[in-house]
């Protein structure tokens, strides 16, 4: 399932809130790192950094249907 599935549609704004919160040190670590704003386009284990997120930032219970779409 896809990060978005599992959230549902109204719960975007909670994944747009999560990251204006982080903002600051998003953009710190792009910085520290020269990272362009495709960077993501290379991780290989896009399924696990998806299962994270969902569970270290959005706290859901069923983060391990995480799952990456294209």
């Amino acid at each position: 399932m896809s990060l978005a599935f599992l959230v549902n549609s109204a719960s975007h704004p909670a994944i747009r809130a999560v990251m204006k919160q982080k903002g600051n040190e998003i953009d710190e670590i792009h910085e520290r790192y020269m990272m362009g704003s495709r960077h993501n386009r290379s991780v290989r284990d896009k399924n696990g950094v998806l299962k994270a997120i969902a569970r270290d930032y959005l706290g859901l219970r069923n983060w391990e249907d995480a799952e990456y779409t294209n």
